[in-house]
């Protein structure tokens, strides 16, 4: 009996000792998420202002003003995506419709931009609507 106890002690104590480590992860990690949520906050409040300001440059009419806000969004790091005769990415890119060409060379570069795309360093805000050029083989082509 009494190394029944004995074991029912030790399992007491293993489980106390369990949970203190896993209750004092969680302070840890409180304590962690208190101090980065400010700046977390601050951060999606930018992104959504980016944002906001890029549906503002598609909207606006005048090229003076569309102007002021890429060269905004420019000064926190924010680009238009430059599309015309690049190969069209998946990443950065978005068809929306495509341009026959008789050139094979150009099957799969961006014809045209339909609505700009906008990156900052690495990461895409938003794919650039394109059109893309497509070269379909004839039938004189296939059968060579």
């Amino acid at each position: 009996m009494s190394f029944l106890i004995t074991w029912v002690w030790v399992l007491l104590a293993v489980t106390a000792f369990a949970a203190g480590l896993c209750l004092g992860g969680l302070l840890r990690q409180h304590r962690w998420a208190t101090v980065l949520a400010p700046h977390t906050a601050s951060h999606a409040r930018n992104d959504r202002l980016v944002l906001a300001c890029i549906e503002l440059a598609d909207q606006l009419t005048s090229e003076a003003l569309r102007a002021q806000v890429h060269r905004a969004l420019a000064d926190v790091g924010v680009h238009a995506i430059a599309a015309c005769g690049e190969p069209f990415s998946t990443l950065r890119h978005r068809a929306v419709d495509r341009e026959p060409t008789d050139d094979p060379g150009r099957h799969g570069l961006v014809a045209a931009v339909v609505r700009p795309g906008y990156e900052s360093g690495p990461e895409v805000l938003r794919e650039a609507e394109v059109t893309v050029f497509d070269h379909t083989r004839t039938n004189e082509e296939n059968r060579s």
